[in-house]
């Protein structure tokens, strides 16, 4: 049967392995004094019954699955005050509870104010009624018809007649002035064409129906209310007095969270009755929580350091940054190598160097990954520091293969620019491709196509030039190019843009641009 490491040889362990390689030796960590204890926690929970209802309402008759539904509104009202009442007198709710707290891990610790849901406490009802709005005709009396169906004629203001169209109320043939007009016959009047001579027009609102459809029921007649009633249990978490808990003990804790102690950090047990209480309360559960805890002092690099480590998975608080010390003689080889003095081999005899320069090959230079690795012991100034020094010293050594890829891809573009546009070979270019459209489309993605290009060979240019310097490490596609590279980008665009400048024959769409 295997012996359980005590938490101070497992906090001892861990802080070795992260000084092994880093200039951290045996003599620089020594253990001074520790204390150890497993500690006990008590507390309660205590099961609260609850019942919540939401009601919302909808046009239209009752939608969805497994609804209960009812003849009337007030009728699902009652049936909800009916299942409240049910389930706040019932005990049932209470072993189903107490069953979900036990079944899940940790047993409610820390989860005060937590749900416990309850299989088949939830209800829908749902009651469907005549809208109370329309009376479940789905229409309302039309507000410009008054419910008529029919509005007065604009025409005729409801006369029926309008002035001759014909003779436009002169009463005579427009034709033949000694003849009556033949439409009025000398009336002067006609029946009105807009009208039928009626007088009225369909109420154009609600297109002579009488009504419009109901805003409230949204034209169906109906209404349908529903209540979600929900009956659940809620958690009511109380820690028990800590009066003869260290007080880092105490502190850690509330660093961690109470809630978070039941993920692995601390074992869990419900507690039985107590026998000895005459009437015990069936609400009432105690829980007990049981998690080392280790004050130890250490001798990190000839300081003295007063370090605590706590609960099963042994969270330390109160280390230095002794990392940040025993890595200050490589951090300076880095250095040097960031601004190109000195080659970067000697700052990598260093592991934790050696693994940030992994972390940027791989193009996941962030201080966050490097702290990943180094939760303790390593500032995240010291952190950030190192990455961006490891980022200086990886561009010399990319320079010389950087500024290469640079000069070819320059010179290059600007010999194939001048080949298509100062040389006859555009002319006849223009003559194959009879349409202007697509020598504008050529024109303008030769500059993206040489610029993609460029990128692609100034990229594979410096991972090249990393694979071979470091063949062990796996490094990212995506390389970072720098100024010389950004530059060369520029320069081509540039190139460009005096080669249209100098071609003797512009092309059309640039003379457009330029108006």
């Amino acid at each position: 049967m295997t012996e359980t490491k005590s938490l101070t040889d497992t906090a001892l362990d861990r802080l070795r392995k992260l000084g092994e390689g880093n200039g951290l030796t045996a003599d620089s960590l020594q253990l001074i004094d520790k204390n150890e204890a497993v500690y006990t926690l008590r507390a309660h929970i205590r099961l609260v019954p609850k019942f919540d209802t939401q009601a919302r309402s909808y046009p239209g008759p009752a939608k969805g699955k497994n609804l209960r539904t009812q003849p009337t509104f007030a009728a699902m009202e009652a049936e909800a005050a009916k299942l409240k009442q049910a389930f706040l007198e019932s005990k049932d709710w209470l072993s189903a509870a107490q069953k979900e707290i036990q079944d899940t891990p940790g047993h409610g610790w820390g989860l005060d104010g937590a749900k416990v849901t309850l299989p088949g406490q939830s209800y829908t009802l749902a009651a469907t009624e005549n809208c109370p709005t329309c009376r479940g005709n789905q229409l309302v009396t039309c507000t410009q018809c008054f419910g008529e169906r029919y509005v007065v004629c604009v025409q005729c203001h409801g006369k029926g007649q309008e002035v001759c169209y014909n003779c436009f109320g002169r009463g005579e043939d427009p034709v033949n002035p000694q003849q009556p007009c033949p439409i009025c016959r000398g009336t002067r009047l006609a029946p009105c064409r807009y009208c039928q001579a009626t007088g009225k027009l369909p109420c154009p609102t609600c297109q002579a129906k009488g009504g419009t459809p109901c805003p409230q029921c949204q034209g169906t007649g109906r209404l349908t209310q529903e209540i979600v009633v929900d009956g659940h249990a809620e958690v009511e978490f109380r820690l028990g007095e800590g009066k003869d808990l260290p007080s880092g003990l105490l502190r850690a804790i509330e660093r961690l969270g109470i809630d978070k102690m039941a993920n692995g950090h601390a074992d869990i047990a419900l507690l039985p009755p107590d026998p000895n209480e005459p009437q015990p309360n069936p609400h009432l559960q105690s829980l007990s929580a049981s998690l080392p805890y280790a004050e130890m002092k250490l001798r990190i690099l000839g300081r003295a350091a007063l370090v605590s480590s706590f609960g099963k998975k042994g969270l330390m608080s109160g280390l230095p940054a002794f990392l940040d010390e025993s890595l200050r003689p490589w951090r300076e080889h880095l250095a040097r190598a960031a601004k190109g003095t000195e080659p970067l081999d000697k700052a990598l005899e260093a592991r934790a160097l050696r693994e940030a320069l992994a972390l940027e090959l791989e193009g996941k230079g962030d201080p966050k990954a490097l702290r990943r690795l180094y939760p303790i012991g390593l500032s995240p100034d010291a952190a950030k520091d190192i990455l961006r020094q490891t980022s200086l010293a990886v561009r010399h050594i990319t320079v010389l293969a950087r500024g290469t890829a640079a000069a070819l891809s320059v010179m290059c573009a600007a010999g194939l620019f001048a080949a298509l546009f100062l040389t006859p070979w555009r002319a006849q270019l223009v003559q194959m491709v009879e349409s202007s459209n697509l020598i504008a489309a050529f024109d303008l993605l030769l500059p993206l196509g040489v610029l993609g290009l460029s990128w692609f060979g100034l990229t594979h240019a410096t991972r090249w030039t990393l694979r071979r310097r470091y063949p062990r490490t796996n490094v990212a596609l995506g390389q970072k190019i720098g100024w010389i590279g950004y530059s060369a980008l520029t320069v081509i665009l540039l190139s460009y843009a005096v080669v249209l400048a100098m071609a003797p024959a512009k092309p059309a769409w640039l003379l457009r641009l330029l108006g």
